[in-house]
C-alpha cells in the first residue's frame, strides 16, 4: 500500500478550514489593505500539517468526542489511535472501516465543535469524502479531482457511513490499512494545504471566516488575493522558462548575461494581462499601435498566436525576435525585446 503515499485518500477541507480559522481568530483588526491581506494568507500558509500519536489523548471535547467514537464503533469501525496536529490546533481519533473500505476521523478543534470526516479512495486516484464539519469551515479551495459532499453538524456518524457505502458500492473503493494511516494523513494535509495556498478562493468564504472572527472585511479582498497568486505563478513560469532555455545550451554564459533581461516568454495559458504586457514591456512601440495593445487581451486565436499576429503586423524596426521555443514548464515561445522599455 506505500505505493499510495502520494495519492491524496484525505479532503482534509474541515481541518485546512479549520487551520485557516483557528490562525485568522488570532488576527487583530488593521486598517491597511496589505496588512490585512498578509494575515488572511497567513492563515492560508500555515506550516506542514504534521500527526503525533497520543498515548493519553488530552481532548478539548471529550464527551462529545466519546459520543462520536462509540457511534462509529456500532458501525463496526475500528479505533486506529490518538493523534494530535499541532499545527492546526486540533486531536484526531482515527478508525477504519471494512465495509465500506474507508478512515473515519474525528477532529477536535480547538475553536470549532467536534466533526466527522469519512473518506472513501478508489484506484484512480480520486477520494470521496462525506463529512459533518461547522458551516463555518466550508469552502476552502481543495483538490479540484477530490470530492466531497457535507452534511448538517448534527448529523449521526452511522449516516455518513451509509453516504460513504453508497458510494463504494458505485465506485469500489480502496482497502484502508491502519498502518498507513499517519502516512496517508501527512500527504492528504499536504496536498489540501497546496491547494489553500493556490486555488482561488472566494469572497463569500473569507467573510465567513471574517465574521467568525470578529473582523471587518473591505469586500475585495478574495480578488486582490486571487490576482497576486496569479501574478506570482506568471513570474514563476517566465523564470521557468527562461532557465530552460539558458540551460539548453544554445547560449554561451557571456551571450546568455546580455540577452536575458531582454527575453520574455509567451505560453497559451499565460494570464491575459502577460499577452499585452509582451509589447508594453519589451517593445518600442509607435503610438499608432500603441493603443492596439489592449485590445489583444479580448482577441480571438491562442496567446501565442495573439502574440504573433500582432508582432508581424509591426514595422520591422519595431518587431520582438522569436529566438526559440522550449518544452518545460511549458510549451512556450521566447521573444528578445529591449529590456527595460517600461
Amino acid at each position: 500500500m506505500l505505493e499510495f503515499l502520494g495519492v491524496t485518500f484525505l479532503v482534509l477541507v474541515g481541518l485546512i478550514l479549520a487551520l485557516v480559522v483557528w490562525v485568522f481568530l488570532k488576527i487583530q483588526r488593521v486598517s491597511r489593505d496589505q496588512e490585512r491581506l498578509q494575515a488572511i494568507e497567513g492563515g492560508l500558509d500555515a506550516d506542514p500539517i504534521m500527526l503525533q500519536p497520543l498515548e493519553h489523548a488530552d481532548w478539548v471535547h471529550p464527551e462529545a468526542v466519546a459520543q462520536l467514537a462509540a457511534s462509529l464503533e456500532a458501525c463496526g469501525a475500528t479505533a486506529v489511535g490518538a493523534f494530535a496536529a499541532p499545527a492546526a490546533g486540533t486531536r484526531l481519533y482515527a478508525f477504519v472501516l471494512s465495509s465500506p473500505p474507508a478512515y473515519a476521523v474525528i477532529y477536535d478543534h480547538d475553536q470549532l465543535r467536534p466533526w466527522v470526516d469519512v473518506v472513501t479512495r478508489s484506484d484512480n486516484g480520486k477520494t470521496f469524502t462525506v463529512s459533518s464539519v461547522d458551516e463555518l469551515a466550508r469552502g476552502a479551495p481543495r483538490p479540484p479531482e477530490d470530492e466531497v459532499h457535507f452534511f448538517p453538524a448534527t448529523t449521526a456518524p452511522a449516516e455518513l457511513v451509509n453516504a460513504a457505502a453508497a458510494h463504494a458500492a458505485r465506485v469500489p473503493a480502496l482497502p484502508a490499512p491502519p498502518e498507513d494511516f499517519q502516512s496517508f494523513f501527512e500527504a492528504a494535509a499536504k496536498r489540501s494545504q497546496d491547494s489553500a495556498r493556490t486555488e482561488p478562493v472566494s469572497q463569500e468564504w473569507l467573510e465567513k471566516l471574517a465574521q467568525g472572527a470578529g473582523v471587518e472585511l473591505a469586500g475585495n479582498e478574495a480578488d486582490q488575493i486571487n490576482f497576486g497568486r496569479e501574478a506570482e505563478r506568471y513570474s514563476q513560469t517566465q523564470a521557468a522558462c527562461l532557465k530552460a532555455l539558458a540551460e539548453s545550451g544554445a547560449y554561451t554564459a557571456a551571450e546568455w548575461e546580455e540577452l536575458r533581461d531582454s527575453l520574455v516568454a509567451v505560453w497559451d495559458g499565460m494570464p491575459e494581462y502577460g499577452v499585452s504586457g509582451v509589447f508594453y514591456d519589451f517593445a518600442d512601440l509607435p503610438d499608432k499601435h500603441a493603443d492596439e495593445v489592449e485590445e489583444l487581451e479580448d482577441s480571438p486565436g491562442t496567446a501565442r498566436e495573439r502574440v504573433a499576429q500582432f508582432n508581424a503586423s509591426l514595422p520591422l524596426g519595431c518587431q520582438l525576435e522569436l529566438i526559440g521555443s522550449v518544452s518545460s514548464p511549458v510549451s512556450a515561445d521566447v521573444y528578445r525585446g529591449k529590456a527595460n522599455i517600461t
